[in-house]
């Protein structure tokens, strides 16, 4: 399930997973949320908070995800991610060089840091 983070600016798009996030999670959540944020702002900050509740991703979340990025490839000022999974972080990592925005993977313990990171 995905939560999104209040009281930030209106052109950060912040999440917060729990459990295991479906495509379901995508399209009540963070499609919407963009698509409002960019009828107002040329582009958006994003980011997701992977923290201890969170389980998993399923198949069909990942497939919204990839499908979601290639859409708004060039909407994103910055994408962050926090979590203390390495294998999100390294992918985070890896793929930054293709992406058009300012990326950085934080780990839980800088959640705040993150979400200041991500309003500015």
């Amino acid at each position: 399930m995905l939560n999104r983070i209040d009281f930030l600016p209106d052109h950060v798009i912040a999440v917060e997973a729990s459990g295991n996030i479906s495509a379901q999670d995508y399209e009540n959540t963070v499609i919407p949320a963009v698509d409002q944020a960019l009828e107002h702002h040329d582009k958006v900050n994003f980011i997701m908070v992977l923290g201890d509740d969170f389980e998993t991703y399923e198949a069909d979340a990942i497939w919204k995800d990839t499908i979601f990025g290639f859409k708004h490839f060039s909407d994103f000022e910055k994408v962050g991610v926090v979590t203390d999974r390495t294998w999100i972080a390294e992918s985070m990592r890896l793929f930054s060089p293709l992406i058009p925005a300012e990326t950085k993977a934080f780990p839980v313990a800088q959640k705040d840091e993150a979400l200041r990171w991500v309003t500015h």
